[in-house]
């Protein structure tokens, strides 16, 4: 089983999503395939990752692609242990108040 890390090609993201790699499978989650596999590569090269990496190139966006790359990641790994939702834009709204759109 692994970590589903959506925002892992940049910053906070690609921190935890490498160092997850650490110790799980880790699907490396963002909106252009170049950041994407260029994650993927790092922990690929990484020696002391334990480790898969999996690709899964998408926008957070769109709640249909999300489903589709989760289940299909699960699938994979045989499951998932977590999700980290790390990709996120800055709404000044509280949760209840945001629109599928927002």
């Amino acid at each position: 089983m692994g970590v589903f890390v959506s925002g892992a090609t940049r910053g906070i993201g690609r921190a935890i999503a490498l160092e997850l790699a650490d110790s799980h499978d880790v699907v490396v989650s963002g909106r252009e395939a170049e950041r994407v596999r260029s994650v993927v590569e790092g922990i690929e090269g990484d020696e002391g990752s334990e480790g898969a990496a999996i690709e899964a190139t998408g926008d957070v966006r769109d709640p249909d692609a999300v489903e589709r790359a989760v289940t299909e990641t699960a699938e994979t790994l045989g499951g998932l242990d977590a999700v980290v939702n790390n990709a996120g834009v800055i709404r000044p709204a509280l949760v209840e108040d945001l629109s599928e759109e927002d």
